[in-house]
């Protein structure tokens, strides 16, 4: 699978990312493998589970960040769709918006280690 493919089945814009890395698609490969061993999704986990507010909100606002980064925006949406909940005072629906950026999370490492 090529970066174009991802792109594709992850909704991004293939064009916008690629600008962002100057036209290289290896630098983005490059950083793009590196999320699966980037300890932020775990540690939010265990944040959630704990029931660690501020933490929640560290965390999810680091992935966002990095999802964002790498052109992930559907786990930049999901991930930023945590921050606004414990920054709006809804951590009820934390558990039910960690299951949709879950999903979104290994749509991302299953694309990511499909990569050519």
């Amino acid at each position: 699978m090529d970066m174009k493919a991802v792109c594709e089945e992850l909704g991004s814009n293939y064009k916008t990312i690629i600008g962002r890395f100057a036209g290289n698609e290896a630098l983005w490969r490059r950083f793009a493998v590196k999320i699966a061993e980037d300890a932020t999704y775990k540690q939010l986990k265990e944040n959630i589970e704990q029931n660690q507010i501020k933490e929640i909100e560290m965390h999810a606002h680091t992935l966002k960040g990095v999802a964002a980064n790498l052109g992930f925006d559907r786990l930049a949406g999901e991930a930023a769709a945590i921050v606004s909940a414990v920054r709006t005072d809804h951590q009820e629906q934390i558990p039910a918006l960690f299951e949709n950026l879950s999903a979104e999370y290994e749509k991302v490492l299953e694309c990511v280690a499909r990569l050519d």
